[in-house]
């Protein structure tokens, strides 16, 4: 257990550290000051790209206790609230820096307090929820038509297929 000096200690630092990111950031992305307990508050931006290739955003108000666990769900119902109920698909939220640098996060990591330590690394970033089952489906796809047949076209395929059904 920490003794209370190690608590106030660490509670100074991350009140420095939310300091120097509110200091570079828009008022709506401004972290609160911890508690006692330690816990703040910040407004995400979290982005979502569709079928159609673009991105879509939005913007939650996230705990630092917050896990990606706990976020999957209401992100999820918010960029897609006709499909909540459906809940078969598999989504992962990764963060992605303007180097390219993406990594998926854990279902344990605690995503503000991942952005905040942007800060600390001299880096940016964003979060982006991905539906992990269409990118498995197309990994599937592509995996299958260069096993099966070598690469071909559609049009191939079918010609193949129609000629067979003729000798027939």
């Amino acid at each position: 257990m920490q003794s209370a000096s190690q608590h106030e200690t660490e509670r100074i630092e991350l009140i420095n550290q939310i300091r120097e990111w509110n200091e570079n950031r828009l008022d709506l992305f401004e972290i609160s000051f911890p508690n006692q307990n330690l816990e703040f508050f910040g407004a995400m931006r979290f982005y979502f790209q569709g079928d159609d290739q673009k991105y879509q955003t939005k913007c939650l108000r996230v705990s630092s206790t917050a896990t990606t666990r706990d976020l999957i769900g209401p992100l999820v119902e918010k960029f897609h609230p006709d499909l909540k109920m459906l809940g078969c698909d598999i989504y992962g939220l990764y963060e992605v820096h303007s180097n390219g640098e993406e990594r998926r996060l854990s279902e344990q990591d605690r995503p503000l307090l991942v952005q905040l330590n942007w800060g600390k690394d001299d880096r940016d970033g964003k979060f982006i929820l991905k539906n992990e089952t269409k990118v498995n489906r197309q990994r599937e796809m592509n995996n299958n038509a260069s096993s099966v047949g070598g690469v071909g076209t559609a049009g191939e395929s079918f010609k193949r297929d129609k000629k067979r059904l003729s000798k027939r």
